[in-house]
């Protein structure tokens, strides 16, 4: 008897050991969180990667093509179709100004009306002799020696009579009014033919000093002008106009 309260004492200290044992086994325990989950992380991707792009390039500068300026046209201006020339009859007309300024606008004078007159660019023989003529604008003056010869065959008629004829370095002189220039170093070696056509030296002279000088037979310009260059020979006079320009 004594026994079976024994191994009742034990089994009763047994299960009050488990019964302790699970008391502080659920005591022991703490509530756990459920765990926690990482929201789900998609594999890394790698930024797109855009070409590898060149470093923006500025397009070469171009010098525009090279462009000449506009053509400017010259200033409008005056002018003369002749620096000298001759009339063979009273009243006839040559237009000497051919300027880009009207003639309307352009002031003509001749140095003697009772020989030439100039008007509006025209120029008119009135009578035998020289003039000179002029048109001025805005301070620019033109000049143009006008010789009228209508009485030169009368005057001399014995240079080409058939028994003289007047030559220079220019050839046959016909209407006996030569023109040199100074400024070209023009010069005059006027000889006579006879009618067989054979060449006779003769002295030279002139009829106004200043305006020529005569050596050796050769006549140059020493001033602008007109004077009468004669000789005599078998007792004629042979004469013609030589008229010295700058």
């Amino acid at each position: 008897m004594k026994n079976k309260n024994i191994i009742i004492l034990v089994v009763a200290l047994v299960a009050v050991l488990a019964i302790v044992l699970v008391l502080v086994g659920i005591a022991g325990k703490t509530p756990t969180d459920p765990p926690a989950t990482e929201p789900p992380t998609e594999a890394p991707t790698e930024a797109p990667t855009e070409a590898p792009t060149e470093a923006p390039t500025e397009p070469p500068v171009t010098e525009p093509p090279a462009t000449e300026p506009p053509a400017t046209e010259p200033p409008a201006s005056i002018s003369l179709n002749r620096t000298d020339f001759s009339f063979f009859r009273t009243g006839e007309k040559f237009r000497v100004y051919d300027g880009d300024i009207k003639a309307s606008e352009v002031t003509f004078s001749s140095s003697n009306e009772k020989v030439v007159t100039f008007v509006n660019g025209v120029a008119t023989a009135v009578a035998p002799g020289m003039a000179t003529i002029y048109a001025e604008y805005e301070g620019e003056k033109l000049e143009c020696y006008v010789h009228c010869l209508f009485d030169a065959s009368e005057k001399d008629g014995t240079v080409n009579s058939g028994k003289y004829t007047l030559w220079s370095m220019y050839g046959f002189e016909d209407d006996h009014d030569i023109t040199i220039h100074m400024h070209k170093g023009e010069y005059l070696d006027p000889y006579l033919k006879d009618a067989e056509g054979n060449k006779i030296s003769v002295e030279w002279t002139a009829a106004e000093e200043g305006i020529v000088t005569i050596e050796n037979g050769k006549i140059s310009g020493a001033a602008t002008g007109r004077v009468l260059i004669s000789c005599t020979i078998d007792g004629e006079i042979v004469e013609f106009m030589l008229r010295v320009a700058r």
